[in-house]
C-alpha cells in the first residue's frame, strides 16, 4: 500500500555541517492522518506493506492500493486522481482550495452544493477552529485492479481530520452512522463533503454535508 503525503516544503537543513541534505518535509496534518491510516492498516490487514511517500519524491509506480493525503492545492496525486474521477467529472466538481470554495452541478436535476469563501474561523494561534474536508474513493488512476483514496481538507488539519475521520471513525466504529458510510465507501467510487470542528488542529465533532457514490 502506498501512502503519499503533500511535500510542504524542500529544505536544505540549517547548521547542518557536511552531512547537510534536502529535505522534503510533510504538513503536520498530513502527519496526523497518516497516523490514523497505518494503525487502522496494521491493525486490519497486518501482511500489508506500506510504503511512504511524499508528493514531490514519489519513489516507483504507485500501481498498488493508494492513499493521498492534502488537496489539489498543493499535492500533484490528488491532482491528477480528480482529473481521473469518473464519478467527479459526472458531478461537475469544481475546486478553489486557496478560497474556501467548492461547488457540485449534479446532472439529471439532482442537488447543487456550493459553499463559497469558508470560514476557518483562524485565531490568533495561527489555527483554524473548523473546516471543509472531503473523502473519495475510487479505483487506483494507475492500475485499475488497486483502491485509491483521497483524504483532504481546506487546511493540513482538515486533511488529519479527514484521515482520522475516515479510518477511525468510519472504518472504525459500529454505530448506525459509521455503518451506513461504510457502504457508501465499499461502492466502486464515492464522493463525500464533511464540515468538522477543531481544537488546537485536532477534531472535535464532524458533520457529513453531501454524499454521493457510484450506486
Amino acid at each position: 500500500m502506498d501512502l503519499v503525503l503533500t511535500t510542504s516544503l524542500r529544505q536544505l537543513k540549517p547548521q547542518g555541517g557536511r552531512v547537510a541534505v534536502v529535505r522534503h518535509l510533510a504538513p503536520e496534518g498530513d502527519i496526523l492522518a497518516i497516523a490514523a491510516a497505518a494503525a487502522a492498516i496494521s491493525k486490519n490487514y497486518r501482511s500489508k506493506k506500506i510504503v511512504t511517500h511524499v508528493s514531490e519524491r514519489v519513489r516507483g509506480p504507485l500501481d498498488d492500493d493508494l492513499i493521498i493525503f492534502g488537496s489539489s492545492a498543493s499535492n500533484r496525486y490528488c491532482t491528477d486522481f480528480f482529473e481521473r474521477f469518473t464519478l467527479v467529472q459526472s458531478l461537475d466538481l469544481k475546486f478553489d482550495i486557496p478560497n474556501g470554495s467548492i461547488s457540485i452541478d449534479q446532472p439529471a436535476g439532482g442537488p447543487r452544493f456550493e459553499v463559497d469563501a469558508f470560514d476557518i474561523r483562524k485565531e490568533r494561534d495561527g489555527l483554524p477552529r473548523r473546516d471543509l474536508l472531503f473523502i473519495a474513493t475510487a479505483a487506483n488512476p494507475y492500475n485499475a485492479d488497486r483502491r485509491a483514496v483521497v483524504c483532504a481538507g481546506f487546511t493540513t488539519y482538515g486533511t488529519g481530520a479527514a484521515g482520522e475521520i475516515l479510518f477511525t471513525h468510519i472504518l472504525g466504529e459500529a454505530d448506525s452512522r459509521c455503518r451506513d458510510l461504510r457502504r457508501v465507501i465499499e461502492c466502486d467510487s464515492s464522493f463525500l463533503i464533511i464540515e468538522c470542528g477543531l481544537e488546537f488542529g485536532k477534531l472535535v465533532h464532524w458533520e457529513v454535508l453531501y454524499l454521493v457514490d457510484s450506486s
